[in-house]
C-alpha cells in the first residue's frame, strides 16, 4: 500500500514537473519572439532615422543649385492641409515651403518648426519607423529653407536651436546628448513616434489629409515631448526627448517615452558643403568682388581725376544683431573692422552729393539689387579681369543664343544675337539694348518725358536687370556670408584723409605679405586697403557665438576668431597671405593705390 502511494507521488511530481518545464517552454518562446520583434522594430527605426538624415543633409548641400548663393537651408515640415495663411492646401508629405506654417501674415524668421517628415519634397516613399508609423521632423528658425521666412544669414557659424536628451523614462532628461554649447545645439530632429500610448488618439482627421501615412496631425498624440507653443517665440532653444533605451516605455515609468530621435548637427551639413568643387572658389569669388567694390568706391569721389582716392571707413566688430544688413554700417572712428555695406558717413566726410551717389557700398537693401543704387557696378565687376571669378562668371553668365535653357542666354549682348532672336520672348539679355536706350531708361525723371516705345523698352530693361543670375547669386552670397568679411584701410586713404594722397610707404599705408604656395617665395606689397574673408573655424580659435538666443556669449565681435597670422592682429598695419592649411584658411585681397 505505502509502495502503491509512493509510484503516484512520484508521477505527480514528475508530471508537474514536465508541465512547469512546458510552460516555461511557451513562455521563453515568446519572450524570445517578442525580443526577436523588438529588435526588428528598433531596426527598421534605426534604418529609417539615418535615411532621412543622409537625405536631408543632401538637401541642404544640394539647395544652392536651386536657390543660387544660399547653402545649407533646409526644407519646412509638412504641418497639414488646414493652416489659415491663405495658401492652397498642401499635399500630404510636402513641406510648407513658404513659411513653414508659421504666423501666416508676418512670415516671420528664426521661427523653428515642427510637423511630419516631408517625405515627397525629398524624392521618397513614406518612411515608416519598427511601429509602422511615419516619421515627424523639427527644423531651427535659423535653417529653414522658407521662401518668404527665411534667414536674413546662414553660414557655417549658424547654430541650431535643439538640445537633445536621452531619457530612461523615470527621469526626463536623464542623459544629454547634444547642445549643451550653442555650437553644438542640433540644426534639425527627425523623430520616429514608435507605438501609440493610451493617452494618445491617433484616429484620423475628419478633414483627411493624412490618407497615406494615417492619423492626424495633433503632435501631442506622436510624441512625448512638450512641445507646446513650439513655434511662438524665435530664436528659442527647444529640447526632445528620446527613449534611452527600450525600458524606458514600460508602464511602471512615471515619464515613460518610446520616441526615437536623430538630430542634424550644425557641423556635419557644413563639412559636407564644403566638400562642393565650387564651394571655396565660390568664396574666393565672393570676396574678390567685395574687393573691387571698394576699388572702384573711390571712382565716385569728385575729384577723383585729380588724385582723390579715398575710400570708406570700416564697419564696428560688435554688433547687435549680425544678421541685420543694416548693421553693417561704416562708422569714422574705424580703420579697421568689418566690411561696410551702408558708407554714409564716409561719403559725408570725402564730400559725395547723395542721392545721385548711393549710400551702400555693396548691395541696397531695399531692392536687393547691387546694380545702383549701390556705389558698384556689377556689370562693370562682371566684364572686368578678376581671375578667381572666371569660373563663377562662366557657369552663370555664359552666352549661348541657341540653348534651349534661358539661363544660357542671359549674359547674351546685342552683337551676339540676331534681330529676329531678340523679340523671341524665351531670351533675357543682360545687354539686349543700347546704351543709349539705357540711358534714357536711368534717368529720374526722364527728360523729355519717355515716349510709349521707350517705355514699353525701359519696362524690359528693368525686368532683365531683376532677373540676371549674377546679380541673383551675389546678393544672397553677400548676404549669408557678410560677418565673414573683414576690411581695413590705410591712413592716407580714409576718408578724412590730407589731400593730395601720398604716395604709399611703410608709414601711410598697409603691409602685405603674399607666400606663394608652389615656391614658397614671399613677396610684399603696399596696401590702400585690405578685404579678408575667414574661414572656418580652426581648432585653436574659440567659437564665434552671438545673440540671439538670448544668453549665447558674444564671441563674434572678437577677430582673432576669424583671423590668422599677421591678419589676427586686425587694424595693426600688416597683413599676410599663406597657403591654405588647417593653420590658417583666410582669403586676403590687396587694393592698390593706383
Amino acid at each position: 500500500m505505502h509502495h502503491t502511494k509512493y509510484h503516484t507521488g512520484a508521477a505527480l511530481l514528475i508530471f508537474l514537473t514536465v508541465f512547469v518545464l512546458g510552460i516555461s517552454a511557451l513562455l521563453l518562446s515568446a519572450l524570445n519572439q517578442q525580443d526577436q520583434w523588438s529588435l526588428e522594430e528598433d531596426a527598421q527605426t534605426t534604418k529609417v532615422l539615418a535615411q532621412a538624415k543622409e537625405v536631408l543633409i543632401g538637401y541642404a548641400v544640394s539647395f544652392a543649385d536651386d536657390s543660387l548663393g544660399n547653402y545649407g537651408f533646409l526644407p519646412c515640415p509638412d504641418i497639414g492641409p488646414d493652416e489659415d495663411d491663405g495658401q492652397a492646401n498642401f499635399p500630404e508629405g510636402v513641406d510648407y515651403g513658404n513659411s513653414c506654417g508659421i504666423n501666416t501674415l508676418t512670415r516671420k524668421r528664426y521661427h523653428s518648426s515642427l510637423g511630419r517628415f516631408p517625405w515627397r519634397t525629398l524624392g521618397l516613399p513614406p518612411l515608416r519607423d519598427g511601429a509602422g508609423e511615419c516619421l515627424w521632423y523639427a527644423i531651427s528658425g535659423s535653417y529653414k529653407g522658407a521662401s518668404s521666412a527665411k534667414a536674413e544669414m546662414l553660414n557655417e557659424d549658424s547654430n541650431g536651436l535643439f538640445q537633445v536628451f536621452a531619457s530612461d523614462g523615470t527621469t526626463l532628461k536623464t542623459v544629454q546628448l547634444t547642445g549643451d554649447t550653442p555650437e553644438t545645439r542640433a540644426v534639425a530632429v527627425i523623430i520616429a513616434p514608435g507605438k501609440m500610448f493610451p493617452n494618445q488618439n491617433r484616429t484620423p482627421e475628419s478633414s483627411g489629409g493624412v490618407e497615406i501615412c494615417g492619423g492626424n496631425y495633433n503632435v501631442a498624440n506622436y510624441l512625448e515631448t512638450d512641445v507646446a507653443g513650439f513655434s511662438n517665440v524665435p530664436d528659442e532653444i527647444k529640447e526632445f526627448l528620446t527613449a534611452q533605451d527600450t525600458l524606458a516605455q514600460d508602464f511602471n515609468k512615471s515619464h515613460r517615452i518610446n520616441d526615437k530621435i536623430a538630430y542634424i548637427s550644425r557641423e556635419e551639413i557644413w563639412e559636407a558643403i564644403r566638400k562642393r568643387s565650387d564651394f571655396y572658389k565660390t568664396m574666393r569669388c565672393l570676396t574678390q568682388i567685395t574687393a573691387n567694390c571698394v576699388a572702384v568706391y573711390a571712382n565716385t569721389n569728385t575729384n577723383f581725376a585729380t588724385g582723390d582716392k579715398r575710400l570708406p571707413w570700416a564697419a564696428p566688430m560688435d554688433l547687435d544683431d549680425y544678421r541685420d544688413d543694416t548693421e553693417y554700417d561704416d562708422d569714422n572712428t574705424f580703420l579697421a573692422g568689418l566690411l561696410p555695406n551702408i558708407v554714409s558717413d564716409s561719403n559725408t566726410q570725402i564730400g559725395k552729393t547723395v542721392p545721385t551717389v548711393p549710400n551702400y557700398l555693396i548691395v541696397d537693401p531695399d531692392s536687393g539689387d547691387p546694380t545702383p543704387p549701390t556705389e558698384c557696378n556689377f556689370s562693370a565687376i562682371q566684364n572686368s579681369e578678376l581671375t578667381d571669378c572666371q569660373t563663377f562668371f562662366k557657369r552663370i553668365t555664359s552666352c549661348n543664343p541657341n540653348s534651349i535653357n534661358p539661363n544660357d542666354k542671359i549674359w547674351c549682348d546685342e552683337g551676339q544675337v540676331t534681330t529676329a532672336e531678340r523679340s523671341d520672348a524665351t531670351f533675357n539679355y543682360a545687354y539686349f539694348y543700347s546704351t543709349a536706350v539705357k540711358n534714357r531708361c536711368s534717368q529720374d525723371p526722364p527728360i523729355p518725358p519717355l515716349t510709349s516705345a521707350e517705355e514699353t523698352q525701359c519696362t524690359t530693361i528693368r525686368q532683365i536687370k531683376n532677373s540676371n543670375r549674377a546679380i541673383k547669386t551675389f546678393r544672397p552670397l553677400w548676404n549669408n556670408w557678410k560677418d565673414h568679411l573683414f576690411y581695413a584701410v590705410a591712413n592716407a586713404y580714409k576718408p578724412d584723409a590730407t589731400l593730395p594722397i601720398p604716395s604709399c610707404d611703410n608709414t601711410n599705408c598697409l603691409q602685405f605679405t603674399k607666400t606663394n604656395p608652389t615656391t614658397g617665395a614671399v613677396t610684399a606689397e603696399k596696401c590702400a586697403a585690405v578685404v579678408i574673408f575667414a574661414g572656418k573655424r580652426l581648432a585653436n580659435q574659440n567659437g564665434r557665438n552671438a545673440p540671439p538666443p538670448i544668453g549665447d556669449p558674444d564671441t563674434k565681435s572678437d577677430f582673432r576668431n576669424y583671423l590668422e597670422g599677421d591678419n589676427a592682429t586686425h587694424g595693426n598695419g600688416r597683413y599676410q597671405q599663406l597657403s591654405i592649411s588647417d593653420q590658417f584658411n583666410d582669403i586676403v585681397y590687396c587694393i592698390k593705390g593706383e
